[in-house]
């Protein structure tokens, strides 16, 4: 079993406001580590509870560490345990690294198994699917932060024909001085895909033979996504509100046509590690039958209601994004 390693500020962050709250929510989320059997669960106090105090605790230590937040909410030790064996993590390995630059840049690289039937989808290490980032991220003084990134994928196909995907992502949050969150939050990625397919020899006069050969073709599609949200209230229970609107375009990955979609949504923060989001969708395509959910039929339009719910476990993303 994992040690847990429970990074605390000393009254709590300055965002709870009480530190009678996050002392009590820290104690939760260490009787959750308890509950998996663990007996190994460290509560690092010291310089503010993260960076070097985090650091200068985990040389100290041997074996598998999994770190969890001392404010995540209703933490359960089965969400942990899962956590600690590595339960939500795909099979494959993956390197990150910050060179020593005068600005922020990070590259990752990983090598998995592929399993994923829609992008590639034959399942062997043997074969891998190997991805690649490369971010960096800017502070633009008062008006705001900017991240971008490239990202790539490439593997076999379940037919062991190769496929590529290319993207590019920009993201951009500004925050007003003295708001605790972001006023305003833009982002859009652009993919690009080469992928390789079978394509059937064609029966040129009708007689039900083909009469040229089968052959090995690339598709080139292209798809993207752009989305704004904004939290205009800055204190009180509205603060943790948010709107936003995103738009979608792709082509089909092997077939022609193309669909776009639209989706207005609302969403609320109880804090920065659960959010709940309840929207609308409306998707329109140009071909017969994109739009049924079971692949039968001839709708070209589709208009969905959803509820989301989304939790993060462990550390929270970093603060400008």
């Amino acid at each position: 079993m994992a040690t847990f390693v429970v990074p605390y500020r000393e009254g709590g962050k300055t965002r709870l406001g009480d530190p009678h709250l996050a002392d009590a929510m820290m104690f939760d989320v260490v009787d959750a580590c308890k509950a998996t059997g663990s007996a190994d669960v460290l509560v690092v106090r010291d310089g503010g509870g993260q960076g070097a105090a985090v650091a200068a605790a985990l040389v100290r230590l041997r074996g598998p560490v999994t770190i969890v937040n001392a404010d995540l909410p209703c933490a359960t030790a089965e969400e942990l345990a899962a956590l600690a064996k590595g339960g939500l993590v795909e099979k494959g390995v993956e390197f990150t690294w910050v060179p020593p630059l005068p600005f922020y840049l990070e590259l990752l690289g990983g090598v998995f198994n592929g399993d994923n039937e829609t992008a590639f989808g034959l399942g062997s290490i043997k074969y891998p699917l190997a991805t690649g980032r490369a971010r960096t991220f800017f502070e633009l003084g008062d008006f705001g932060a900017i991240q971008l990134g490239m990202s790539v994928a490439n593997g076999l196909q379940p037919d062991r024909l190769n496929n590529l995907i290319l993207g590019w992502d920009l993201k951009y949050k500004y925050v007003p001085e003295g708001w605790q969150h972001a006023l305003l939050t833009l982002a859009g990625e652009v993919l690009y895909q080469m992928r390789r397919v079978n394509v059937l020899g064609e029966d040129l006069d009708g007689d039900g033979v083909p009469d040229t050969p089968n052959e090995k073709r690339t598709r080139h599609r292209v798809g993207w996504y752009g989305y704004g949200e904004v939290q205009p209230v800055r204190f009180g229970p509205l603060s943790r509100f948010s709107l936003g609107f995103r738009y979608d375009w792709t082509e089909y990955p092997t077939n022609p046509g193309h669909q776009w979609a639209v989706q207005p949504y609302l969403s609320v923060m109880p804090s920065e590690f659960l959010r709940f989001r309840v929207g609308y969708k409306h998707t329109q395509g140009d071909t017969p039958g994109c739009c049924t959910n079971t692949g039968v039929g001839s709708a070209r339009i589709k208009d969905e209601l959803f509820f989301q719910s989304t939790f993060i476990l462990g550390a929270h993303p970093a603060h400008p994004f």
